[in-house]
């Protein structure tokens, strides 16, 4: 990485340490606490690899990557930032990709912080063994990582093209839709070989699906990280395309 480009990352962290970026964390923490303090006490022991999934995937990161990101590039257009930014010797790919890394690296940050202190705390508080198995739990979380930083590529992809918080409500629809899609397709038309493959390929979600396959202790995974290693690559080029096609001259004066 070229100074220029790191310079570009710590300003936009800088950016991200608002009071609300520093308290949501803090109040995600007491929250995910208190989940895993409640599950750990009805069970025999602390599964931390179970907790892991069940934390980062349903709780932690469906609630920090949106808050952080909402509007992530919109904004940064409306208020003439991403403008004055250009007027430097620096590129919009450079731009998106100092915002992108910043936005991941706060919300693994956050996301890896918090969990592993919820884990340690159910298993202090409900006085339980805890069962790390690091060789599925180390796994499980560098996908879960992988999967959040397609939450957050996804979020500049549709802030590209939405104005103001939408690529967050355009983000949450597409996830919902591709879910259930996926629901009928296999509830009704399970016979349909294209259908059944295409299904898979609704929602960049190749990560995820690997680390459900390792929670169930079963199942190739490979299939699901190809596909997930794919759309990684393949949307972070779609939106290097989208952010230099949008137009950063429009905005409030």
């Amino acid at each position: 990485m070229s100074g220029r480009f790191l310079t570009l990352m710590r300003m936009e962290l800088r950016r991200l340490m608002t009071p609300v970026g520093i308290a949501m964390p803090i109040f995600m923490l007491a929250l995910t606490g208190l989940f895993a303090v409640l599950e750990a006490r009805s069970a025999k022991n602390v599964d931390a690899t179970r907790l892991l999934s069940n934390l980062i995937s349903g709780f932690t990161l469906p609630f920090i990557a949106p808050l952080l990101g909402g509007g992530m590039v919109a904004w940064d257009v409306k208020d003439h930032w991403l403008r004055t930014l250009l007027m430097r010797p620096m590129t919009r790919t450079e731009y998106l990709m100092s915002r992108i890394l910043a936005l991941y690296f706060l919300t693994a940050l956050s996301v890896v912080v918090i969990t592993v202190i919820a884990i340690v705390a159910a298993g202090a508080i409900a006085e339980k063994e805890i069962a790390w198995n690091l060789g599925r739990f180390l796994p499980m979380l560098l996908f879960l990582l992988c999967h959040g930083y397609m939450i957050v590529l996804l979020m500049a992809l549709l802030s590209c093209w939405t104005p103001g918080i939408f690529n967050v409500a355009m983000l949450i629809f597409w996830a919902i839709a591709s879910a259930s899609v996926g629901a009928l397709v296999g509830s009704f038309k399970w016979d349909s070989a294209i259908l059944t493959v295409g299904r898979d390929f609704l929602f960049p979600s190749g990560f995820l699906d690997a680390v459900e396959t390792m929670s169930r202790e079963g199942g190739d995974i490979w299939p699901h990280l190809v596909w997930g290693i794919a759309s990684a690559f393949g949307f972070t080029g779609v939106t290097i395309w989208s952010i230099n096609r949008m137009n950063v001259e429009g905005g409030t004066e």
